[in-house]
């Protein structure tokens, strides 16, 4: 793995489950132990979170972040069109779909936007990996 990726690298996890977001990150730290992770109940939160950051740690960060669709209040989807319609805010971010939905018409509209890859629960090791190792192949996060 690429070290200097991975300094560089920081996962949002955002998902009404506390359980998910809690589970999700001690395997996020077991598989990339010196990568950190932000959890988030509400999707307007980590869009605050993401809105707060200064210049230069938005420069210096790669953002990957784990949304769930299905949440009360904004939704994933709603999340992600804040997200897009925002340059400032999506800077250094790429977004996993993590979800429970077997609904095909939230696959369907997920395709509509630029996504890193669209994942069901649960999250593993497996899937960490794959996912780490397709950033690393990405410009943006080894010009962080």
């Amino acid at each position: 793995m690429d070290m200097t990726a991975l300094a560089n690298l920081h996962f949002i996890l955002i998902d009404d489950d506390e359980a998910a977001n809690f589970l999700n990150s001690r395997l996020i730290k077991k598989v990339l132990p010196q990568v950190p992770s932000t959890s988030f109940t509400e999707a307007k939160k980590a869009l605050d979170f993401l809105g707060n950051l200064t210049i230069q740690q938005k420069r210096e960060m790669h953002f990957l972040i784990l949304l769930d669709i299905n949440m009360p209040v904004m939704d994933g989807f709603e999340f992600l069109d804040v997200l897009v319609s925002s340059p400032a805010l999506r800077q250094n971010v790429s977004v996993v779909i993590l979800s429970s939905s077997v609904n095909w018409r939230d696959k369907e509209k997920a395709a509509n936007y630029e996504l890193l890859d669209y994942f069901p629960k649960p999250l593993t090791q497996e899937r960490i990996r794959h996912l780490f190792e397709n950033l690393s192949e990405d410009q943006n996060i080894q010009n962080a």
